[in-house]
């Protein structure tokens, strides 16, 4: 195990990301998650955009407002610290990738990278839910289990360290 807590950077906050976030901060680690958007968790409030190359989304209906922030505060108790308006691109993965010790892409179509089964890209970059290649469409419960099978190798490999 680490010796002490390891820093994992979770990009995006959807339902991949968060779960992802909750399982690391459940295991121990240090977790800061950044969001491109000005809020936290902006897909539970606002339908996916519609694209030629998906399938039919599923019918969406939006979390609550109100929901959301008391989810939202009860996860920012826990430890984990939001980085909101915090767009990270494949360019700034590598500077990631020194200062945390795993970092996950959970940001949606907005970065698509093949994995392994465990989520693994390579090294310590992982990614979750519809990040992955060739996973375009995901039910927000499919997205956050699949954050969370994720989170759970990352945690993996710091059990190995």
């Amino acid at each position: 195990a680490c010796e002490k807590p390891c820093r994992a950077a979770v990009i995006g906050s959807g339902p991949a990301g968060l779960a992802a976030a909750s399982v690391l901060r459940r295991n121990g680690h240090s977790v800061a998650v950044f969001e491109a958007a000005p809020v936290v968790g902006p897909t539970f409030l606002n339908a996916p955009a519609i694209e030629s190359s998906s399938d039919a989304p599923e019918s969406f209906a939006p979390a609550s407002a109100e929901v959301l922030e008391s989810a939202v505060t009860f996860l920012e108790r826990s430890g984990i610290v939001f980085r909101t308006s915090s767009p990270k691109g494949q360019t700034e993965l590598e500077a990631m990738l020194q200062d945390y010790d795993a970092v996950i892409c959970a940001c949606g179509k907005a970065a698509v990278l093949p994995t392994d089964a465990s989520g693994c890209v390579k090294g310590k970059l992982f990614a979750a839910g519809t990040c992955v290649k060739n996973q375009k469409v995901l039910t927000a419960v499919q997205a956050a289990e699949a954050g969370r099978k994720t989170a759970s190798s990352v945690c993996a490999m710091f059990a190995e360290k």
